[in-house]
């Protein structure tokens, strides 16, 4: 990864423009074409530094329920119960941790499931020893951009982005077409030179 990769990296945590070629804006600022910009991303996400370039939601807006979760297994199990644990739809950022509770991950359920009967379910079929839901009280964050780009620092310096104004309730049950429209915006942007017409044309109406 070279230095117009930690460039265009940092560029990119701030936002992919919603124009009909996104890639030839963001490149603009760092002097690239739309084309060689496409180009790094591409190797970029098949080194498996980018996993993902997709719309980010409020979950809580859209209905579903979310709660960090802390389990402690035995080390000769820990391997196979996070393998278990990632099958389930709604789990992400799974991690052990050096502690008693040495797995951490989080997890959403949609509208209509029970999120405490969900993890009680994953607890009970890897056969947890222990198991704590840590859900959300009070939002402080809702992410975190680095400057890869920065030189002469003993590494990428994180800034935490504002948050957002607390949600107090769910907004209006999403109809089919919309959830179908939410399910596309959340895939990886294609990298081709119309990308959001590309998304629309697999949504409905």
């Amino acid at each position: 990864m070279d230095q117009v990769d930690r460039q265009l990296l940092t560029a990119a945590q701030r936002g992919i423009p919603l124009v009909p070629d996104p890639f030839a804006v963001l490149g603009a600022e760092l002097d690239l074409g739309g084309e060689e910009v496409r180009t790094r991303l591409a190797r970029l996400r098949e080194a498996k530094v980018v996993r993902q370039i997709s719309a980010i939601f409020d979950s809580g807006r859209l209905g579903y329920k979310t709660s960090l979760v802390a389990m402690k297994l035995p080390a000769d199990r820990l391997q196979a119960a996070a393998e278990l644990i990632n099958l389930h739809p709604g789990v992400s950022h799974n991690y052990r941790r050096n502690h008693d509770f040495n797995l951490w991950f989080t997890i959403a359920v949609p509208p209509g499931r029970d999120l405490q009967e969900e993890v009680a379910v994953l607890a009970e079929h890897v056969r947890a020893e222990s198991c704590r839901p840590l859900p959300t009280l009070r939002l402080f964050k809702i992410g975190v951009h680095f400057d890869l780009a920065g030189e002469g620092s003993d590494g990428p310096a994180p800034t935490a982005a504002p948050a957002p104004a607390p949600t107090t309730a769910p907004a209006e049950p999403l109809g089919a077409d919309l959830r179908q429209v939410v399910a596309v915006l959340q895939r990886h942007l294609p990298l081709g030179e119309r990308p959001v017409a590309a998304l629309a044309a697999e949504a409905p109406g």
